[in-house]
C-alpha cells in the first residue's frame, strides 16, 4: 500500500510539474495568469483618491478684469486634487484631445464673494464626466476653508453625452487590435519556422509582409463586424454605435499595422523563439495598462519623487493616440483637423515598425 502511494504521489506530481512547465512556456498563459490580472489591478487600484491628483486641468481667465491674485487663488484651489496650467482662453478642442480634463474658468471678483464658477468637461469623457461632483464638491471644500461661502459653481458640460460602455468601445477596438498584431499573427507565422527560408526564397518581402497585414486587417474587420452586430442584436441603436466613418475605420487600420509589423519583427528578431511570444505577451500587457484603452491616463497616480512619470509613459507611445483618435471620431464625431498630428503620430509609428520588420527580416535572411 506504501508502495502503491509513493508510486502514485510521485506520478501525480510530475502530472503537475508538467502543468506548470507548460506555462511557463505558453506566452499566452503568461498573459492570462500574470500580465492582465496585473495590468487590470494596476488601473483600478490607483484609484486611491477618487480624483487622482495627477489629473491635468487648466485654469482660464474670464475676461481682463479677473486679477493675478484670483488666478493665483484658482491655482491654489486645484493644486490640491490636479495637476493645472493657467490658459488665456477656453479651449473645449483641448478637452477633446484629452490633453485637460475639465477647465475652471475664474470670474472677476472671485475673492470679494457673490461670484460664479464655471467648471467646462467634456461630456463624452464619461470617467470625468461622472465625477464632475467630485470635482466640484472638492473645489466648495476648498473655499470653504479659506472662509468664501458665498461662490456658486456651475459645470458646463460640452460635447456629446454618453454611457460608459459607449466609451469604452474604443478601448475593446484597441485591444482587440493589439492581440491580433501582437499575439495571433506572430504565433501563426512561428508555426512557419521551419519552412520559413523556402518562402522567402519564393516570394518577396513585400507579398510576405503584405499579406500578414491583410490577414491582420480581415481579422479585426471581422471582430468589429462582430462587436457591433452583437450590439445591434442587444438592442443598441444609433449614436449608441460606435461610429464607423473613414477616420475611425482609417485609425483602427494603421493601429492594426504598427501592431502586426512589430509582433513579427520580435519573432524574427528572435528567430521564432519561444522568448518571442514572451515578448509580445509583455508587449500587450504595457498596451492594456498604457494605451488608456480602459482607464484614463490623466487618471495614472503621481509617483514619490517622479511626479507624472506614468503619465508621461503613456503618451509617448502610440497606443495611446489610437485610442484617443478612436474615440475621438468614432465615438465624439469630431473633425479630422482637430486630430491631424495625433493621426501623424501612429502613421509615423506604422513606418518606424516597417523599417523594424524589414530589418529583422534581412537579419534573418542572413542567418
Amino acid at each position: 500500500m506504501f508502495v502503491f502511494k509513493e508510486s502514485f504521489m510521485r506520478k501525480f506530481g510530475a502530472l503537475v510539474e508538467r502543468e506548470f512547465l507548460g506555462v511557463k512556456r505558453s506566452a499566452l498563459m503568461i498573459i492570462v495568469i500574470l500580465i492582465l490580472p496585473v495590468a487590470f489591478g494596476f488601473m483600478f487600484g490607483t484609484f486611491k483618491n477618487i480624483l487622482p491628483k495627477g489629473t491635468p486641468s487648466t485654469i482660464v481667465a474670464e475676461d481682463a478684469n479677473v486679477s493675478e491674485k484670483e488666478l493665483k487663488f484658482a491655482l491654489g484651489i486645484l493644486n490640491y486634487f490636479s495637476e493645472p496650467k493657467v490658459e488665456k482662453q477656453v479651449d473645449a478642442s483641448k478637452l477633446f484631445r484629452e490633453e485637460t480634463y475639465f477647465i475652471l474658468i475664474v470670474p472677476k471678483g472671485l475673492l470679494s464673494g457673490g461670484s460664479t464658477v464655471r467648471v467646462v468637461v467634456d461630456a463624452s469623457m464619461t470617467p470625468v464626466a461622472d465625477l464632475t461632483p467630485i470635482v466640484v464638491g472638492s473645489i466648495r471644500d476648498s473655499l470653504y476653508s479659506s472662509g468664501y461661502y458665498s461662490i456658486d459653481i456651475e459645470v458646463e458640460k460640452v460635447g456629446r453625452s454618453v454611457l460608459p460602455f459607449e466609451f469604452f468601445v474604443p478601448g475593446v477596438l484597441l485591444m482587440l487590435s493589439a492581440g491580433v498584431g501582437l499575439l495571433l499573427v506572430p504565433f501563426f507565422t512561428v508555426r512557419d519556422k521551419q519552412v520559413f527560408s523556402r518562402i522567402m526564397n519564393s516570394v518577396s518581402a513585400l507579398s510576405f509582409v503584405t499579406s500578414k497585414i491583410v490577414f491582420a486587417l480581415v481579422i479585426v474587420g471581422i471582430q468589429v463586424a462582430l462587436l457591433l452586430l452583437t450590439q445591434t442584436f442587444f438592442g443598441s441603436t444609433g449614436s449608441s454605435l460606435f461610429k464607423l466613418n473613414e477616420w475611425s475605420v482609417l485609425a483602427l487600420a494603421i493601429t492594426t499595422v504598427y501592431f502586426t509589423f512589430t509582433g513579427l519583427a520580435v519573432v524574427f528578431l528572435t528567430r521564432f523563439s519561444e522568448a518571442g511570444k514572451q515578448v509580445n505577451a509583455l508587449l500587450f500587457g504595457a498596451v492594456a495598462v498604457f494605451s488608456g484603452a480602459f482607464y484614463p491616463a490623466g487618471f495614472f497616480p503621481m509617483l514619490p519623487g517622479l511626479g507624472n512619470m506614468l503619465q508621461t509613459i503613456a503618451r509617448s507611445l502610440p497606443p495611446y493616440y489610437s485610442v484617443v483618435l478612436l474615440r475621438g471620431f468614432g465615438v465624439r464625431g469630431v473633425e479630422a483637423s482637430l486630430l491631424a498630428d495625433y493621426v501623424a503620430v501612429i502613421i509615423a509609428s506604422a513606418v518606424v515598425s516597417l523599417a523594424l520588420l524589414y530589418y529583422a527580416i534581412e537579419k534573418l535572411k542572413r542567418g
